[in-house]
């Protein structure tokens, strides 16, 4: 990697700090992965990893053997490790679940959410508002997995949360991730959520679950279909 290239891969401001490395590194880089810092078919060195994180090696390998067992990155004998990519089932199954999930989620949180919670969620919508000024895709992305997670935190389900979690990290290797690029699409984004919001509360599970299964289908419509028309 150049040096250029080694500013722009990871977040963080100088070397990692404290005693859970591992978590930090394993963290750094599958943010990196999954918002295509680090690319398919290029090898990465363990060591210019550690360089860019300002560590030693037995975090890295620790963070990368965590991130292979999930299927993220794949090691190629004496050379470094490489981006693992989902093949076109796996997508599918991604995408299916994660339509069926939010649906119901959205309709079981409308009959569970606190006031609070709510309160939160319009804050989360507020701020994207703001955000669609500053043309950050990344930072639009963060605020609408938040938006979501609100959500399943309100059904109390801790499998739901959790599997919500995982499906979300995996549908960002899926999608073009184009869906904040332009004004345009992140306020069609922003009108879908203002969409689930209003029915959340309105405390009316029936209307959650459909405006959610018109922003799922939004969302495929813009990220996903191209791409998996392609494959």
């Amino acid at each position: 990697m150049t040096g250029k290239e080694e500013k722009t891969i990871f977040t963080n401001k100088g070397p990692l700090k404290t005693n859970t490395l591992k978590n930090q590194a394993y963290q750094q880089i599958k943010d990196a992965i999954l918002y295509r810092r680090l690319k398919l078919d290029v090898i990465y060195s363990q060591d210019d990893i550690c360089q860019s994180l300002g560590i030693s090696r037995t975090p890295v390998r620790e963070a990368l053997i965590e991130l292979q067992t999930k299927g993220f990155v794949t090691f190629v004998r004496g050379r470094g490790f490489m981006i693992k990519p989902l093949s076109r089932k796996e997508a599918l199954d991604i995408v299916e679940m994660r339509k069926g999930i939010e649906m119901f989620g959205a309709e079981l949180a409308a009959s569970r959410i606190t006031d609070e919670q709510l309160v939160e969620m319009r804050g989360l919508l507020n701020q994207m508002s703001v955000e669609t000024d500053w043309k950050d895709s990344v930072a639009m992305y963060k605020l609408d997995y938040a938006f979501h997670e609100k959500i399943f935190e309100a059904t109390g389900n801790v499998w739901m949360m959790h599997t919500n979690k995982v499906l979300r990290e995996n549908f960002l290797r899926v999608e073009t991730q184009s869906a904040f690029a332009k004004k345009v699409d992140a306020n069609h984004v922003l009108k879908e959520h203002e969409a689930v919001l209003l029915a959340l509360e309105e405390r009316n599970p029936a209307k959650a679950r459909k405006a959610m299964e018109k922003h799922m289908k939004m969302t495929y419509t813009r990220t996903v279909n191209k791409i998996l028309e392609q494959q």
